[in-house]
């Protein structure tokens, strides 16, 4: 509500393939890009010290992700002395021991937060237990779900080369293509609905960095034929 609000979206790095869609949703004034590069382990002290001088002119400071702008931001609202709100976008119990230390401390400092935001109230409950953190300092606001942009996108013709994939009943996992997503349970998922006689196709959307291991496991067990890896999509309704 900028009858409200004067906001800025603070961005450590101009990288991600939605780029174009955030500055399309933001004035120029209204976004700001530390770096155009991707960052190194010694960015870190200039990046902190711009974030401070940036959230001197601002009266609260958002941490839009559990990481290092987020931490970043912590560190100016604390030295500054303006209220700091974190969000919580997963459930981190799972992945609490396959972060590195640094993100571990990064979390842990997630207690000086004057309040928390959980998309779900089960990521709340488990990061309150896991950082023994008051469950009254977390509060839940799920996830929008933008229905009208969505049935927009849903509306766009399929590009020709995957129209035929549709031919049959279709599976679509759409998400980065890592370790947390449990791609495997799903590949194996596939191969046991192919092998009860239930012909399907397999569709995934996304990149990341299990893209080959994916692909030989998908060849280790003859699934070549029916399970399709697509990429990165914009526009993955449709």
């Amino acid at each position: 509500d900028r009858t409200r609000f004067k906001p800025l979206l603070l961005v450590q790095e101009r990288l991600g393939a939605f780029l174009d869609e955030v500055e399309k949703v933001c004035d120029p004034d209204e976004i700001e890009f530390l770096q155009d590069r991707p960052y190194k382990r010694s960015d870190l002290p200039g990046l902190i010290a711009r974030t401070i001088a940036r959230a001197r002119s601002f009266d609260i400071i958002l941490g839009g992700l559990e990481g290092r702008a987020s931490t970043s931001g912590l560190i100016a609202a604390k030295l500054l002395g303006k209220p700091f709100l974190g969000w919580i976008h997963i459930d981190w119990r799972p992945f609490s021991e396959e972060v590195s230390w640094r993100q571990m401390l990064a979390l842990r400092a997630y207690k000086m937060a004057d309040r928390l935001v959980a998309c779900s109230a089960g990521a709340g409950d488990n990061f309150s237990a896991l950082f023994n953190i008051p469950r009254d300092r977390i509060t839940t606001i799920l996830n929008m779900i933008p229905c009208d942009a969505i049935l927009d996108a849903a509306a766009v013709p399929l590009p020709p080369e995957h129209e035929k994939l549709f031919d049959k009943p279709v599976v679509l996992m759409v998400g980065r293509l890592e370790e947390q997503k449990g791609y495997p349970h799903l590949i194996e998922a596939h191969d046991r609905l192919i092998k009860a006689g239930i012909d399907h196709n397999l569709v995934i959307i996304g990149e990341g960095s299990l893209l080959y291991v994916i692909k030989d496991q998908v060849t280790r067990l003859g699934l070549d034929d029916t399970v399709h890896f697509l990429g990165f999509q914009t526009n993955p309704h449709r």
